[in-house]
C-alpha cells in the first residue's frame, strides 16, 4: 500500500513538471519571451533616460498598447496555452525583467491577478523603465492622426492584436471613428463607430467588414449582460427554422486612445442589410424612437429607412403594420397574422420579456418588409 501511494505521489509529481515544463525550462533560464531577468544591482551602473519612447518595445516586431498615465504595457496572451507565447523586443538595446523569474511562472494566476511587472529598457546612454501587464483579452488602440472636423470625426489608425484569431496576432487599417450614442453619449466612458479605410477586416474571429461599433459597455458592471442577450438571441435564431432572425456578435477587447487605457469594449458587428441577408426586393427599417405614430405624417419621426432598392419609400408598408397594432382597438387575428411573421413575433417578444430589455420593446429594433 506504502508503495502504490508512493508510486502514485511520484507520478503526480513528475506529470506536473512535464505539464510545466517549458515554463520551468524558461525560468530557470532566467529568460522569458526573449527577455532575460536581472536584479537591482545589474542596474546601478545605468541612469535612468527620459527620452525612450515606447513605441521602440514591440511583441513578434509590432507595436505593444501602452498607457502613458501609469506607463504601462499590455501584452496581449493567449489564455488556450499554458505557455507565454511571443517574443519581446526594442529596436536598441536590450530589455530585462526585474525580480523573480518564479512570479512569472504560473501564466493563468498572471493574467488573472492583472499584477504589474517591472521591464526595463537599457542602453548605452541609460536605461527607462516600464511596467508590464499581460492580459488575455485582444486590444485595440486608435490613434488620432491629424485631422478633426465639424461632425466629430477624427481619422487616424486602428492597431490590434489579437492572439486568438489571426496568424500573425497583428493587425492595422488606417480609420476614422467617432463618438456614438443617444443617451450614451453623456456618459463618463464613450461609445465609438470605428469605420476602416484602406481595407476590410476580420475583428476578432468576426465577419469581413469595414464598418465596426466598440460598445464601452458602461452600463454593464459585470461586463455579461450584453454578451449573454446577444448569445441568447443567436440561439433562438439558430432554432428557428420559419423565419430569418440572426442577430449580431460581439468579442471583448481591451481598448485605447491615443495612448491611453479607456477600459474593456465590447467590438460588435454594426446590424445591416449583410448582417440580416435583405434580399434586393425587401426593405429595411429601424425604429429610431420611443413615440408610436398615430399618422403616416408621423412614420419619419420614428422610423428610419436603412435599405431599399431605390430607397423610395414612404413608409406606407410600416404604417400598415403600426396602425394595425397600435392605433386599432380590436383586431382581426386572421389579418394581423397576415401582416408578421409570426414565429419571428413570438421569439421577439419571448426573448424581450426573458432579458427585460423593456427599452427595445420600440427602440432600436429593425424590421424587414417582404412581399409574399
Amino acid at each position: 500500500m506504502k508503495r502504490r501511494l508512493i508510486f502514485t505521489l511520484i507520478s503526480a509529481a513528475v506529470l506536473i513538471v512535464l505539464c510545466n515544463i517549458r515554463n520551468i525550462k524558461g525560468c530557470a533560464k532566467g529568460s522569458l519571451m526573449g527577455v532575460r531577468f536581472a536584479g537591482q544591482g545589474d542596474l546601478e551602473a545605468s541612469q535612468p533616460v527620459d527620452a525612450i519612447r515606447n513605441d521602440e518595445l514591440k511583441l513578434n516586431g509590432n507595436p505593444i498598447p501602452y498607457d502613458y498615465l501609469t506607463n504601462t504595457l499590455y501584452v496581449s496572451q493567449n489564455m488556450e496555452s499554458p505557455d507565454f507565447e511571443g517574443k519581446l523586443t526594442a529596436d536598441e538595446g536590450e530589455l530585462f525583467f526585474l525580480g523573480d523569474p518564479g512570479d512569472l511562472k504560473d501564466k493563468a494566476e498572471v493574467i488573472r491577478s492583472g499584477k504589474s511587472f517591472k521591464l526595463y529598457l537599457i542602453r548605452e546612454d541609460g536605461f527607462s523603465e516600464f511596467n508590464c501587464v499581460f492580459t488575455g483579452m485582444p486590444t485595440i488602440a486608435l490613434y488620432y492622426d491629424e485631422y478633426f472636423d465639424e461632425s466629430g470625426i477624427r481619422v487616424g489608425r486602428v492597431e490590434i492584436t489579437d492572439p486568438y484569431h489571426t496568424k500573425t496576432g497583428y493587425q492595422e487599417a488606417k480609420c476614422t471613428f467617432r463618438e456614438r450614442g443617444a443617451s450614451s453619449v453623456v456618459f463618463d466612458k464613450d461609445s465609438y463607430k470605428l469605420t476602416l479605410t484602406d481595407k476590410k477586416l476580420s475583428l476578432l474571429g468576426m465577419r469581413s467588414d469595414d464598418d465596426w461599433i466598440l460598445n464601452s459597455l458602461y452600463d454593464d458592471a459585470g461586463l455579461i449582460h450584453n454578451m449573454l442577450s446577444y448569445r441568447i438571441w443567436n440561439d433562438i435564431s439558430a432554432s428557428n427554422v420559419h423565419t430569418r432572425e440572426g442577430g449580431t456578435n460581439m468579442e471583448y477587447a481591451e481598448v485605447f486612445y491615443d495612448n491611453q487605457y479607456v477600459g474593456i469594449y465590447g467590438v460588435l458587428e454594426r446590424m445591416d442589410k449583410k448582417e440580416l441577408n435583405v434580399k434586393r426586393s425587401e426593405k429595411l427599417y429601424k425604429y429610431i424612437d420611443f413615440y408610436v405614430p398615430v399618422t403616416l405624417s408621423m412614420m419619419p419621426e420614428c422610423f428610419e429607412l436603412k435599405y431599399s432598392k431605390d430607397m423610395d419609400d414612404d413608409m406606407g408598408t410600416m404604417f400598415l403594420w403600426a396602425d394595425m397594432f397600435w392605433n386599432h382597438e380590436t383586431v382581426d387575428y386572421d389579418e394581423a397574422a397576415g401582416l408578421v411573421n409570426m414565429p419571428n413575433a413570438i421569439d421577439s417578444n419571448i426573448f424581450t420579456m426573458l432579458t427585460c430589455a423593456t427599452d427595445n420593446i420600440y427602440k432600436n429594433q429593425y424590421y424587414i418588409a417582404t412581399r409574399d
